[in-house]
């Protein structure tokens, strides 16, 4: 069989605005967690192509999307997250789809965007999170909206934006993670908000940034992820912050770089995911680094990329997620990659 390896320079520009950035910073990571990775292709049918453009992460399956926008899956397959029209569980790479721009995973379904902006789900869909209009295992993909250009994931609940910049969801609001006021599933898209430019999606919070750069969240505020200064859940979307240019979300825990690039973040701290020294939850957002470029949020732990290219990460290091440290918990930012050049132009 043919092998494939990963082969990326961080100066290299993946694609437009922050869903090339946040690309580029989770290739980043998959190197550094891996200094061997290498998959082997399916013995008979399409082969995997040497490299890949970017990665994502479900709970226990992982998708790859080359350059030439080929759709690979592998893992944990019982919901049909894979896309491949059975539940056989992978552990090699098969081919989804092509013609692909985007792609996210969530606890146990499967996101992606095709070049025409058409999006499609496949895998779990007990809560509508595929919206299709139906709570229906989808083994194989279904058209779920067009002119489509950046999607989110969280454990039960999917974002995705429009061409025109209206956010929508869909999916699992017991906590209020849809923002639509009313509890229960939502298995067809909702409107959200116009004129957005991003979003994020924790485990059963959202995060969206609007045009003028004002942040607004809603959702599970347990651990003051909502960082509106409370620690209950809310159902209807409300402004935290101005002035912000990036955002990102770990599970329990909402991470928001400024235009000035200083780095913010509130929320679940336990493992030291905020940097801040302590392993106390924040309902009130605390600068973590100057200079960040990006940032990425895990269950237990922040990876940061700041403009020097240099990578930073605080948090548990249990499983090995931070480069260069294991079983340890990181309560401060600590460098695990020097700067490179040009990497964060």
């Amino acid at each position: 069989g043919r092998h494939i390896r990963h082969e990326f320079l961080l100066g290299r520009k993946w694609g437009r605005g922050y869903e090339g950035g946040m690309r580029k910073l989770l290739v980043v990571i998959a190197l550094l967690c891996s200094t061997a990775f290498q998959i082997r292709a399916e013995e008979s049918g399409p082969t995997m192509p040497d490299t890949a453009a970017a990665i994502a992460a479900g709970a226990y399956h992982s998708l790859f999307l080359s350059e030439r926008g080929e759709l690979w899956s592998c893992g944990r397959n019982h919901q049909g997250q894979l896309g491949e029209g059975g539940t056989r569980d992978r552990s090699r790479p098969v081919s989804i789809a092509t013609g692909v721009s985007a792609m996210a995973a969530g606890s146990y379904h499967s996101l992606f965007v095709r070049r025409d902006g058409t999006l499609l789900g496949a895998g779990n869909n007990t809560w509508g999170q595929l919206g299709d209009g139906s709570t229906r295992q989808r083994r194989s993909p279904v058209q779920v909206a067009t002119g489509v250009r950046a999607i989110a994931a969280g454990a039960h609940h999917s974002l995705f934006l429009t061409t025109k910049g209206t956010l929508y969801a869909m999916g699992d609001n017991s906590d209020g993670q849809l923002g639509i006021r009313r509890r229960g599933q939502q298995s067809t898209p909702v409107e959200i908000a116009q004129n957005v430019s991003a979003m994020a999606a924790g485990w059963s919070h959202t995060a969206f940034l609007r045009t003028d750069g004002t942040l607004w969240t809603s959702g599970q505020g347990t651990h003051g992820q909502l960082a509106d200064g409370s620690r209950g859940n809310r159902s209807d979307f409300r402004q935290v912050a101005t002035g912000v240019k990036k955002v990102a979300a770990g599970a329990f825990h909402t991470l928001y770089v400024m235009k000035n690039g200083q780095l913010m973040g509130a929320g679940r701290s336990q493992h030291g995911q905020l940097g801040t020294g302590r392993r106390t939850d924040l309902r009130q957002p605390v600068p973590i680094l100057a200079g960040a470029q990006l940032a990425a949020g895990g269950r237990t732990f922040t990876l940061v990329l700041k403009k020097d290219g240099a990578l930073w990460g605080m948090g548990s290091t249990a499983h090995g997620q931070i480069p260069g440290f294991f079983r340890r918990d990181l309560l401060t930012p600590v460098k695990v990659l020097p700067g490179v050049p040009e990497a964060a132009e």
